[in-house]
């Protein structure tokens, strides 16, 4: 819109706060056209100011809004995928080799060593043992004694009274790694002790 004014008028042209150009127009010069770019939720302010015969224009402002842009589409859903094919069986592996055929080491049973009551005893650290015990009688008095290997009781030694010569009894048991052994619940003065061992 152009307005005519009977003196000159001078237009001062901001966008957004800031002035981006000026604007003059008197009753013989209209104002040229002039395009500005205003972004969307912008501001154009022009005020218009003169001083015909002393006295000043009121000052006014035109305030133009830039309106925001319509809403993109939605794009269109993309394909839907395909599974993908099944990957064949790997190859099947070869045998291994077959192992070397195992042998059995036949151990020899070590020297008769004396044994004390209530004493214990470890068989061997690195192999289980079988333990060849005698326990022979040193009277006629019958008596009893207890095997234990580890926490177990394995066996009971009975040795039968009123005889007319003193008793002997062999005991085997096996006694099994870094385990120890011993032999209880009878009067040491009693019971002769030896053993022999067999590391397995």
């Amino acid at each position: 819109m152009a307005v005519i004014f009977p003196l000159e008028v001078t237009a001062e042209v901001k966008v957004g706060g800031v002035t981006v150009g000026n604007v003059k127009a008197n009753s013989t010069n209209m104002p040229e056209t002039q395009t500005y770019l205003v972004k969307a939720g912008g501001t154009l302010e022009v005020q218009k100011s003169g001083s015909p015969g002393g006295t000043e224009y009121e000052t006014s402002y035109a305030t133009v809004e830039g309106s925001a842009g319509k809403e993109g589409k939605t794009g269109a859903t993309g394909p839907e995928g395909k599974t993908g094919p099944q990957g064949t069986q790997g190859v099947k592996g070869e045998t291994g080799s077959t192992g070397l055929e195992g042998k059995i080491t036949a151990s020899s049973y070590g020297a008769e060593e004396p044994r004390q009551v209530n004493t214990e005893y470890e068989a061997s650290a690195t192999l289980p043992v079988q333990v060849i015990l005698t326990v022979a009688s040193n009277n006629i008095t019958a008596f009893s004694c207890k095997v234990r290997v580890g926490s177990l009781y394995v066996t009971n030694v009975k040795l039968p009274g009123n005889l007319s010569t003193a008793p002997s009894i062999p005991v085997t048991f096996i006694v099994p790694t870094k385990e120890k052994w011993a032999v209880e619940g009878c009067e040491k003065s009693f019971v002769t002790l030896t053993t022999s061992y067999l590391p397995l």
